[in-house]
């Protein structure tokens, strides 16, 4: 795998900036962003040490999906955007899922594809279409958790 490098600035490019996305607001960092040999679509690299492989991780994903495509880079000392607003960036086509055994030197491997944003939306099977979901439903439900404390 050759990881990607470029951003705006190659020469001031970090593979794990932190982003975020106001509305809602969430962010992330993920473990990395690459290429396969002899390609030029990006692939998001995760690495894992649970028991298994579950949907809640391409759930995950998506949300960082969304981060590469929309997302601002933030401070990670204060949280406030570093961009002043969310610029289109990095399409993100699949996702490279590794997961490492705790007690063994077992791992696993699993590739999924992803559709392309804002394609993705429209599907609301997707792993982008179900973060943006979940995501609106939990804030909703802090506030109705502050009205019946």
């Amino acid at each position: 795998m050759v990881y990607y490098q470029a951003a705006r600035d190659p020469e001031d490019s970090d593979l794990r900036a932190h982003l975020g996305f106001e509305l809602p607001p969430f962010g992330g960092t993920w473990d990395a962003v690459g290429t396969m040999a002899g390609r030029s679509d990006l692939v998001l690299v995760d690495w894992k040490t649970s028991g298994r492989v579950g949907p809640e991780m391409l759930v995950q994903m998506g949300g960082y999906q969304i981060l590469l495509r929309y997302g601002v880079e933030v401070d990670d000392k204060t949280g406030k955007p570093i961009e002043p607003k969310a610029q289109p960036r990095f399409g993100i086509t699949g996702v490279h899922l590794a997961r490492f055994s705790k007690e063994h030197g077992d791992f696993e491997h699993r590739y999924f594809p992803l559709a392309p944003l804002p394609e993705a939306f429209a599907d609301p099977n997707s792993p982008a279409s179900c973060f943006a979901r979940l995501r609106l439903h939990y804030g909703a439900h802090a506030v109705l958790k502050k009205r019946t404390a």
